[in-house]
């Protein structure tokens, strides 16, 4: 993508970057994984999808969150660093 074809507002250029991206199907399916080992019983391969999955998930909401923040400017200058809390609650 061509920068002098974005937007000059911040906000409207992540917006124009995120669209030129298009929808992205990160989902983690049995057949997108391929097991090295040999002899992988079907309770492994089952327990290596669930902890893939789950690790995904986490990653994809911790991108959501950053893009939420994006869209939000105001909410930018608002930030504190993540874990912030739990060092409050024990000072």
């Amino acid at each position: 993508m061509n920068d002098t074809a974005l937007p000059p507002d911040a906000s409207a250029r992540d917006a124009a970057r995120r669209e030129g991206l298009g929808e992205h199907d990160d989902a983690a399916r049995g057949e997108d994984i391929r097991f090295e080992t040999r002899r992988v019983s079907d309770e492994e391969r089952a327990a290596v999808i669930a902890v893939l999955t789950q690790v995904r998930t986490e990653e994809t909401q911790r991108v959501k969150r950053v893009e939420r923040r994006d869209r939000e400017p105001w909410a930018r200058s608002q930030r504190v660093p993540e874990g912030i809390g739990d060092l409050l609650l024990d000072g």
